[in-house]
């Protein structure tokens, strides 16, 4: 581990190698960042899959394994007094919206419209 500029220690994904993993359930974007580990050859194990993310925290502060979870868990995670790394390399999750084609409200209509981007 490192220190970054920040106060938070850092780890590299590779250090997950061997440990116990609390995981989501497939189709989950923590889910597909642990698949990807697994699917770069570090071996980490999953010790419990849940739907419920509120069941990572209370797992880890009990020591059943590791959790990787988004930015912001971090700081109920550190109030529950847990031990919080960043991740290197650090992920970004990419997001999607989902709408239906036809027969938008109107004020749906007006969202697309702005969240389009220019010159489309």
């Amino acid at each position: 581990m490192r220190t970054r500029t920040s106060d938070r220690l850092v780890a590299a994904a590779e250090q997950l190698e061997g440990h116990r993993l609390i995981v989501g359930q497939r189709g989950t974007g923590i889910r597909a960042y642990v698949d990807d580990l697994k699917a770069q050859g570090i071996d980490v194990r999953i010790a419990v899959e849940t739907e419920h993310r509120m069941a990572f925290l209370p797992l880890v502060l009990r020591g059943v394994g590791l959790a990787v979870v988004t930015e912001s868990w971090a700081d109920l995670s550190e109030r529950a007094r847990a031990l919080v790394l960043d991740l290197e390399p650090a992920c970004v999750q990419h997001n999607v919206l989902v709408s239906r084609k036809a027969q938008l409200t109107p004020a749906a209509r007006a969202f697309l419209e702005i969240a389009r981007p220019t010159g489309t």
